[in-house]
């Protein structure tokens, strides 16, 4: 909705320069929200990709681990 209408529905008198300065404001607001989403969003993506990759290194770890283990175990009884 237009801002010029929403004074005029609340019944504000409000000058030109008033009103040059209102849409200034929401000018500004909502470009200032916009910069605000996009900051989240990538502090959001930076986040998960660090959880992501130390769960990769994680179970990475993990599979060698039991490969390891089990290689051990296989040359153990291939000895008795």
């Amino acid at each position: 909705m237009e801002l010029g209408i929403v004074f005029k529905l609340l019944n504000l008198h409000v000058t030109e320069d008033e009103m040059l300065w209102a849409y200034i404001s929401f000018t500004s607001d909502g470009i200032f929200l916009l910069i605000q989403l996009v900051s989240v969003i990538s502090f959001i993506t930076w986040l998960n990709d660090c959880c992501v990759l130390e769960w990769f290194l994680l179970h990475l770890l993990l599979l060698m681990m039991y490969n390891a283990s089990c290689m051990i175990l296989l040359g153990f009884f291939c000895l008795i």
